[in-house]
């Protein structure tokens, strides 16, 4: 697919946006082309202000967010959505172009990099952030327009996709299989009931061994998921010291490394779970890196961040420096759904450097906590597994990806017996709706989806 641009100032930026909507719905070779006054026009896209009389194929007005306004106050567009064909027009044109039926008025390239990059996170930084600094659903844009249950970016996509189509291209889909991604954030990997803790306290004060139980929502998990065939990605603290939010634990205890081969053993992934300070201390995020990568004695690495805190771009920043393959942080503890508008994995993007940083992300669409907690949505089992059921039909409409999260210190507890049914009943029902992979395997069917020519 050839595609032309005007704007050389903001070229990564459209090409990133570009390879992101592509990414959604085709494998397909991205060929793209500055335009000057020698330009010879083939058929393709064109991303700009003015239609080349000789041009013939879809024509994308260019809004105004890549401009002097970029980066200011002034390019956040206003909550008073607009829609062009039901999908939310954040930068548009009232104009027309002569003769080209394919012309396409709203922006989708400048509102997916306005989503995908966490852009009003950044030019918005002042408002509100909520206990855990994490910036409040209710700042968002997408919070407003429709509480996280559409995937717009998807929706972008495969509106310019039937749009190539008509015009005849050929373009090949991306393959027709949907994929769950179910992960396991490890905070509490024993049993912390008090006599336990009473009982370690006085064996350490001996000198003794300390008293190691395995969480019994360990086993849950394990034997749930062996039953449904399903392979889950494992996040392992491997430092962090801010009480009380971080569980402290040692990597090299023995229990803990019995059961990591265990879970290779049963095909599951083992990642890194970064500490609560990490996703804003530089220094603490390369310690634990290279603890965790020398403990496994793998350079690879990938995971999530503790209370899926984060900053952008500079936890970004530290992902890129310790190379990691890819994160699954972004979603949110307050509100289910789509927090970013998309449920295809994605490469981050520094939108203040403007580069690319090829470093993956695997958005997060549901997580056990923020479903039940009475901090969060404190929804009934009902209410909590229909959302559940929404967002798998809707990523398999999408050809997406469902990234779940499950604690397993949310299992086998008392309080939270209701969390241990919805489990059980998710797992089963995802296993049978979508194929479970871990998330290396699924970041390896979209690496080469898409390539820059």
């Amino acid at each position: 697919m050839h595609i032309y641009f005007e704007n050389f100032k903001f070229k990564d930026h459209i090409i990133y946006s570009f390879e992101t909507l592509f990414r959604c719905v085709a494998s397909e070779e991205l060929e793209f082309e500055h335009v000057s006054n020698s330009t010879q026009f083939k058929t393709g896209i064109y991303y700009g202000n003015f239609c080349p009389k000789d041009f013939k194929g879809i024509v994308i007005f260019e809004g105004s967010l890549f401009s002097e306004s970029y980066l200011k106050k002034e390019s956040i567009p206003s909550f008073n959505i607009h829609l062009i064909d039901d999908l939310p027009a954040l930068f548009y044109s009232n104009g027309s172009f002569i003769n080209n039926i394919f012309y396409i008025p709203n922006d989708i390239i400048q509102a997916t990099f306005f989503f995908v990059t966490g852009y009003e996170e950044i030019v918005n930084s002042n408002l509100e952030h909520d206990n855990h600094f994490r910036f409040s659903v209710k700042n968002r844009f997408l919070y407003k327009f429709c509480k996280f249950k559409r995937a717009v970016v998807n929706e972008y996509a495969e509106y310019l996709y039937r749009k190539i189509v008509k015009f005849g291209f050929f373009v090949k889909p991306i393959e027709n299989k949907v994929y769950a991604h179910v992960s396991h954030d490890v905070d509490i990997p024993f049993i912390t009931n008090k006599l336990i803790r009473c009982v370690n306290n006085l064996m350490s004060n001996i000198d003794m061994h300390l008293i190691n139980i395995m969480h019994p929502g360990i086993k849950l998990i394990i034997d749930i998921e062996k039953k449904n065939n399903i392979k889950s990605s494992w996040y392992f603290i491997s430092g962090g010291k801010h009480k009380p939010y971080d569980m402290e634990y040692d990597l090299c205890n023995k229990k803990i490394l019995g059961l990591i081969n265990k879970l290779y053993e049963l095909n599951n992934e083992i990642g890194w779970h970064y500490s609560y300070d990490a996703a804003f201390d530089k220094d603490a995020f390369i310690c634990e890196a290279n603890r965790f990568k020398s403990i496994l004695r793998s350079s690879l690495i990938f995971g999530r961040n503790h209370f899926l805190r984060y900053n952008i771009p500079r936890s970004w920043i530290q992902y890129k420096n310790c190379h990691l393959i890819y994160d699954s942080t972004l979603g949110s503890a307050e509100h289910e759904g789509y927090i970013f508008g998309i449920c295809t994995p994605f490469q981050l993007f520094d939108a203040i450097e403007g580069k690319n940083l090829d470093v993956w992300e695997l958005p997060l669409i549901v997580m056990d906590v923020t479903l039940l907690s009475k901090d969060y949505r404190k929804l009934s089992f009902e209410e909590a597994f229909d959302v559940i059921k929404y967002f798998v039909n809707d990523v398999k409409k999408h050809r997406g990806v469902f990234t779940n999260l499950w604690h397993n210190s949310w299992l086998r507890d008392l309080r939270y017996k209701l969390d241990e049914k919805l489990y059980k009943e998710a797992m089963n029902y995802i296993s049978k709706e979508l194929i479970c992979m871990t998330g290396n395997e699924i970041i390896s069917k979209y690496k080469d989806n898409v390539i820059y020519k």
